[in-house]
């Protein structure tokens, strides 16, 4: 699915709210595989009356959506919020596998509690922290609001071309996720370089990926939630799995090429045949029986017609053939009656 446009409304939209209502609540919600993108309001809210259990986010993609309340009462606001009025928590939820990027304030706000603690796994957090005043309230990458979280956040990219902080002061079990240089993303961390992607570019078809040479690679920690990177790769590449919403592999590097075909031997000339003579033409019935010939030798050039007899110039007439008037001519009677024959075949 697609939820898109909602970002003129003046109000706090999102794509999907989970747990409004006095008694509102969930069990078992599933968001997968969707495009939310320019939006209001935050890209989706779960904030529940009641405590609540198994909220699984994977496999989306979040752009453009927190800035238009900015200037509100709600402030900026993030990718996803996690959060509940009442209860006891969100139990259980996991956010892994989606990419944000143009986010109004955090990619992810971790307020809601719950136990097991959520886990915030290989997502790729880049360019938050953009709505007005610098997408406060909490516009760090990740955030817990009023630096409650306490969700276990590992192997994430989480990146802001501005320099916003990767987290807030919230008490998050971190690890192994890759942060900008000088700032800190938890134990195990790594450091964000000119070769981490092959693309900032949202523009280009490469966007986010790994490059062969990124300390994403290769550089995550245990088994990860998903069988799949969010393009489709085996989540599990080579020996170690990545850091990031993208496993490193053939598919990151070139997604539009084909495989190249094994090489093939060239095939061992054949003789070139002889061409076959066009058969003779069978004669008609009717036809007359053809005068024998001399036998013709195999492909023979085709024979040139015959050109019909030309008849000597006439000489000049005095009168017309027929006349009793000699013809002034030396060469006497033998001459005189070949034009007069061959006049007259004319004539027939």
């Amino acid at each position: 699915n697609e939820f898109h446009s909602c970002n003129t409304t003046g109000d706090q939209a999102s794509s999907v709210y989970v747990g409004a209502g006095e008694t509102g609540g969930y069990t078992d919600f599933v968001f997968q595989n969707n495009i939310v993108r320019e939006m209001y309001g935050e890209g989706l809210e779960i904030n529940p009356r009641v405590t609540s259990s198994q909220a699984i986010i994977t496999g989306n993609v979040f752009r453009n959506v927190g800035k238009g309340t900015c200037s509100t009462q709600w402030k900026c606001r993030p990718g996803i919020t996690m959060s509940i009025q009442s209860g006891g928590g969100n139990n259980g939820t996991v956010i892994a596998g989606n990419l944000f990027f143009d986010i109004g304030s955090s990619c992810v706000w971790d307020r809601g509690g719950g136990t097991p603690r959520a886990q915030i796994l290989n997502n790729t957090c880049f360019d938050y922290g953009k709505g007005a005043g610098g997408g406060g309230p909490n516009p760090q990458g990740i955030s817990g609001y009023t630096n409650g979280g306490r969700a276990t956040v590992m192997n994430n990219i989480i990146y802001a071309p501005n320099g916003t902080a990767p987290f807030d002061g919230s008490s998050f079990d971190a690890s192994y996720n890759l942060c900008a240089t000088g700032k800190a993303c938890g134990s195990m961390q790594r450091g964000w370089s000119s070769n981490t992607v092959l693309s900032a570019d949202p523009n280009s078809a490469e966007f986010m990926r790994l490059s062969e040479s990124s300390e994403a690679r290769n550089a995550g920690s245990g088994t990860s939630a998903l069988e799949t990177d969010l393009i489709g790769n085996a989540r599990l590449q080579e020996s170690i799995i990545d850091i990031g919403a993208f496993e490193f592999g053939v598919a990151s590097r070139e997604p539009a090429s084909m495989p190249t075909p094994a090489p093939t031997l060239a095939p061992t000339p054949m003789p070139t045949p002889m061409p076959t003579p066009a058969p003779v033409p069978t004669p008609s019935p009717t036809s007359p029986p053809a005068a024998p010939s001399t036998p013709v030798p195999m492909n023979p050039p085709a024979a040139q017609p015959t050109p019909a007899p030309t008849a000597p110039p006439a000489p000049k007439l005095e009168r017309e053939p027929g006349s009793a008037k000699r013809v002034k001519s030396s060469r006497g009677k033998h001459v005189r009656r070949e034009l007069i024959r061959w006049w007259r075949a004319q004539q027939q």
